[in-house]
């Protein structure tokens, strides 16, 4: 009998076949992923109008980012793993509109845009939000999202004792004769949240070695009594210490809003839009001259960074400057009883204004805006300078017997005082001269 042979598929036509396969996908798959990112935008605009219609449920609750998570959570959201579907988008709070939108951020620019809901009331651009203060808080970034809502001291205690992340408060709170240290490398994120802190006795915060405190205060009230706010203790390295906006009031017994203690080093320092109101009695508790300053570096002298931006500082006394420290203080305005900047560093002090009182530093420091002692240098212009009429020891810029230099121009008031240099900074060849727009002047 006969075998009969099975026909097979030739090379030409297995070619055609694949080549058609090819030609299909190429006019398919794009369509098909059209299709998919046209589903998963219409997902996520649904999305936004269910959390907004769950926020809208709890309006009378709903005030601050952690009462809209717990709103979102409450409906059935795991608001920490709550991702957009389509790429380059993100679910953003409102906090001016208490409303989620969905934000595009283009692959090439990187320009966010609001792209849901389309209402003229969103805003058409992120940057138009930001510039307007209405913060448009990430509901599930790790940088922004709530970790713990501290509701009592306990919380917060416990929370910063953890190294927790973020932390807002849920209400007001005081912390009376306590100081919370923080880890080792710690990086903690504060939103006080438009709540009031009210720091007793201590200074509630100490940092430690490699740690990083930032103090969210927008709206916010902080009350501090007896000795300040924060605390870097001796021996500690690599500290970050950020507090931006707020009110912070304070009544000291030769305390001071910031310490930074002796052999600390590689401290960085940044203050934005701060308003700092010191009212403290003329002595403290034992009856002696009370002594207190915005920032306190007696003994200091390792690296440090301060940069101070906008805000406005009334105190006995503003900053101390230490040797080895970089400072910028641009479109500050203070009003001290004595020396507003006092450096022994390196300062550059821009567009601020002063108003200069009459009184004279324990240690001999002059009522001034800026003065430099131990070498250090300090540049200062387009300020504005206001001095009291009495006569006394008080001036625009003042140079110490242990001599330095101030580069100053531009600015509404120019009297100075510069001391003759003692023995140790002539012997050392140290400069002891103040050039007031382009004229030196040496005594």
């Amino acid at each position: 009998m006969k075998k009969q042979m099975k026909k097979g598929f030739t090379i030409v036509e297995l070619v055609v076949v694949v080549a058609v396969i090819a030609i299909l996908s190429a006019v398919l798959i794009p369509t098909f992923s059209g299709i998919i990112e046209k589903a998963n935008l219409s997902s996520d605009q649904r999305a936004v109008q269910q959390m907004n219609t769950a926020i809208a449920m709890e309006e009378e609750k709903v005030t601050s980012l952690e009462d809209a998570v717990n709103a979102l959570e409450k409906a059935g959201y795991a608001v920490k793993n709550l991702r957009p579907l389509t790429k380059h988008r993100e679910f953003l709070w409102n906090k001016d509109l208490n409303a989620v939108v969905l934000v595009k951020t283009d692959e090439a620019t990187g320009q966010k845009t609001v792209e849901f809901p389309t209402e003229a009331k969103y805003s058409e651009t992120f940057e138009e939000d930001l510039a307007a203060g209405n913060v448009l808080f990430n509901l599930c970034d790790g940088a922004k999202y709530i970790d713990v809502v501290a509701a009592s001291r306990n919380d917060l205690r416990d929370a910063i004792l953890a190294g927790t992340k973020n932390i807002s408060l849920k209400k007001n709170l005081t912390i009376d004769n306590e100081s919370i240290t923080l880890p080792d490398n710690a990086d903690i994120v504060l939103d006080l949240n438009g709540h009031k802190l009210t720091a007793g006795y201590q200074r509630p915060f100490v940092m430690s070695d490699g740690s990083k405190l930032t103090i969210n205060a927008k709206d916010s009230i902080v009350d501090c009594t007896e000795y300040g706010l924060v605390n870097v203790p001796q021996n500690t390295t690599d500290v970050e210490i950020v507090i931006n906006d707020g009110t912070f009031n304070a009544s000291l017994d030769n305390g001071a809003f910031i310490k930074v203690r002796a052999n600390s080093d590689d401290v960085k320092i940044t203050l934005n839009n701060v308003t700092y109101v010191e009212n403290s009695p003329a002595e403290d508790s034992k009856g002696n001259a009370n002594y207190c300053y915005v920032m306190n570096t007696n003994g200091f002298s390792g690296n440090m960074t301060l940069d101070v931006v906008g805000g406005s500082y009334t105190a006995d006394f503003g900053f101390q400057v230490p040797k080895n420290a970089t400072a910028t203080f641009t479109n500050v305005k203070f009003n001290t009883k004595g020396y507003a900047v006092y450096c022994d560093g390196t300062s550059t002090v821009t567009g601020c204004e002063f108003t200069i009182g009459t009184k004279v530093d324990v240690g001999g420091g002059h009522a001034s805006a800026l003065g430099v002692a131990n070498g250090g240098t300090g540049v200062i212009k387009n300020s504005t300078i206001n001095l009291p009429a009495a006569t006394g020891e008080h001036y625009a810029y003042v140079v110490y017997p242990t001599g330095g230099k101030i580069t100053a121009a531009n600015n509404t008031n120019d009297t100075y005082y510069i001391y003759d240099l003692n023995s140790d900074a002539a012997a050392a060849g140290v400069v002891s001269v103040i050039i007031i727009d382009g004229v030196s002047y040496v005594e």
